[in-house]
């Protein structure tokens, strides 16, 4: 429960302004209805949570589904070298690609095209971002 209070809290921080704003309002139920703990890992720093990532896959394909970090440990290459660690472990697993999607007006999308993701598909809010390993 812990994790899953921390995972709520630091999503809801980072996002929902682009969920308001795309989506209306933040909807904490729906978020406990699709929190699935089996795929969420926590990234600790000294002992302290700072963030956490969820991944998923279907087939040859890993789908990045979140990748969250506390806004003080942001810029400080923490999510680069969490996106290389996920690259490695999901290349080892025989993931041929992974995907995300994110919205289009978040300065995470240039972020991901920094780290060579290409944007396969869009839609009205976001764009899917993808990267063959």
């Amino acid at each position: 429960m812990a994790d899953y209070q921390f995972v709520h809290r630091l999503s809801k921080r980072n996002m929902e302004e682009y969920v308001k704003k795309y989506w209306g309002k933040w909807d904490s139920r729906k978020f406990k209805t699709n929190f699935k703990k089996e795929n969420i890992k926590i990234i600790n720093y000294n002992k302290r949570k700072i963030g956490f990532f969820e991944v998923t896959r279907k087939g040859s394909t890993a789908y990045l589904n979140n990748i969250q970090i506390i806004d003080f440990f942001q810029g400080k290459g923490i999510g680069k070298n969490m996106i290389a660690l996920i690259e490695i472990g999901e290349k080892k697993a025989g993931t041929r690609k992974i995907q995300l999607q994110v919205f289009k007006k978040n300065s995470a999308k240039l972020f991901y095209c920094k780290l060579g993701y290409s944007i396969a598909k869009g839609s009205t809010h976001s764009v899917i971002m993808e990267k063959v390993l």
